[in-house]
């Protein structure tokens, strides 16, 4: 027999183990209720973010691509392979091809919107990005110089789907009546205009320097022929100018006999009586080449008049007329002569004489020689040559 203690003993251990059981039940069954859900709301909260970021709209996509289209033309294209060439939207907006380019209520960046056209090795390849506020987004088409193209020098390059279905539609035309094929021959033989590429520029021909340069717009079908304008300064003959000049040069007034010290020769320059023991008065007939009393030391260029002393002598020589375009500083040429012998300034012909005698003394004066002379320069004149290209709508 059990007594009663044993009984509450086992009574207890199986409340307990209950107990636990119990337990364990509830948290798996909270476990399996609440898991569900914070999955659940995890789910909802990045699809939520998800949606809340607005996409570029294809429409944007579209219009900034078709813009790119015109924009490109011969003058712009990338000829090497894998050169590409970008254009803003900014760019495009200031050269009037786009205006405000909005994705639903946002503005579109216009730094950062562009279109980048990539040469290939066959034809080009056309990528076009739209970044509006924190979104972005890009398309890529394939284009080319095609037979096809209406109006603008680069179009999308047709798919053989394409092809195959308009050849569909040909056989189709063929099956019916006659009334209907003649309707739609009239409508594919219609001929549309088409703006055709420019031509290369012709080479530069003299014109009227009024003549205005003309750029057209790309899609512009009235204007048709484009002229560049060269200015040039030319020579166009020549025109002859007399200038007047002055230099220092000494002239012999007179000679006069006077008693004067015998071991002297004296002349007077200016009221100044000077006296030498050589013959100064060679100097009215030197001609570039030494005497016994003055040296020849060459002639020298200078745009002024030298002035010279008692014991050294600058004859003027001329002007150089051959220096073009020096008109403002002419320069001038002088034969420079040295005195050899020593030539003292003194009160009197007779002072300090141990011994007197008559001689001729030469009267000079040193003045200012006016001297004028022609000089023939080139005239010239702005000339102005055109080159032109053009282009035809037909």
């Amino acid at each position: 027999m059990y007594d009663g203690d044993e009984i509450d003993d086992r009574e207890s251990s199986i409340r307990k183990i209950l107990l636990k059981v119990l337990l364990i039940i509830f948290i798996i069954l909270l476990l399996v209720f609440i898991v569900p859900k914070f999955l659940s709301y995890q789910h909802k909260v990045k699809a939520q973010n998800s949606n809340s970021s607005s996409k570029i709209e294809t429409e944007v996509l579209t219009k900034l691509e078709s813009t790119g289209i015109k924009y490109f033309n011969e003058d712009n294209i990338p000829t090497e392979v894998n050169q590409n060439k970008k254009v803003t939207l900014a760019k495009l907006k200031e050269q009037g091809l786009i205006k405000n380019l909005n994705n639903g209520s946002q503005k579109c960046d216009d730094k950062k919107s562009y279109i980048m056209l990539t040469k290939t090795s066959e034809d080009y390849i056309l990528k076009t990005v739209v970044v509006s506020g924190s979104n972005s987004d890009y398309k890529l088409l394939h284009v080319g110089k095609y037979d096809y193209c209406n109006s603008t020098l680069l179009c999308e390059k047709k798919t053989d789907e394409v092809d195959l279905f308009n050849q569909d539609e040909e056989k189709q035309g063929d099956d019916n009546s006659t009334s209907s094929n003649n309707t739609n021959s009239d409508i594919s033989n219609a001929k549309i205009p088409q703006l055709s590429a420019f031509t290369e520029w012709s080479e530069y021909q003299n014109v009227s320097c009024d003549t205005n340069e003309v750029t057209c717009d790309i899609n512009d079908t009235t204007c048709l022929k484009e002229i560049r304008i060269l200015r040039k300064e030319e020579a166009v003959g020549t025109t002859n100018k007399t200038f007047d000049t002055e230099h220092t040069a000494l002239k012999l007034e007179r000679t006069e006999n006077r008693s004067v010290c015998s071991d002297y020769n004296y002349l007077v320059i200016n009221n100044v009586i000077f006296r030498t023991k050589g013959n100064y008065e060679e100097i009215l007939t030197l001609n570039k080449k030494d005497t016994q009393s003055w040296t020849y030391r060459g002639q020298i260029s200078i745009n002024n008049s030298p002035s010279f002393g008692a014991n050294e002598y600058y004859k003027y020589a001329g002007a150089n007329t051959d220096c073009d375009g020096c008109l403002d500083t002419p320069l001038y040429y002088y034969d420079s002569y040295k005195y050899n012998y020593r030539i003292d300034r003194v009160t009197s012909f007779t002072s300090g004489c141990s011994s007197k005698t008559k001689k001729q003394v030469g009267i000079y004066t040193v003045y200012k020689q006016k001297e004028s002379y022609t000089k023939s320069e080139k005239k010239y004149q702005t000339i102005c040559y055109a080159s032109e290209r053009t282009r035809s709508y037909n």
